[in-house]
């Protein structure tokens, strides 16, 4: 599903989603996590693409930490495969 400025919307848990901006535009995305931590996910995956350190491998680690996880292959019907 595709929203706009001002939407809010609920990811129950174990819901496969993502956020992007496929404008040219720069964004801002409010993300509320409960219970906290998945914040500092964000901050470390930031913190190694700015010293140029990401990898897959550092990302997996990351994902096994957080438990989050990257699908094999971008399921059907998301945006990124409909245009």
């Amino acid at each position: 599903m595709r929203v706009g400025a001002g939407t809010f919307i609920t990811v129950p848990p174990g819901v496969m989603h993502d956020f992007r901006n496929p404008g040219d535009r720069p964004a801002r995305w409010l993300g509320i996590v409960a219970p906290g931590g998945l914040e500092r996910y964000f901050q470390e995956v930031h913190d190694l693409a700015v010293a140029g350190h990401l990898t897959e491998a550092r990302m997996r680690e990351l994902r096994l930490r957080y438990d989050t996880e990257e699908p094999d292959a971008i399921p059907r019907g998301h945006w990124a495969v409909l245009s």
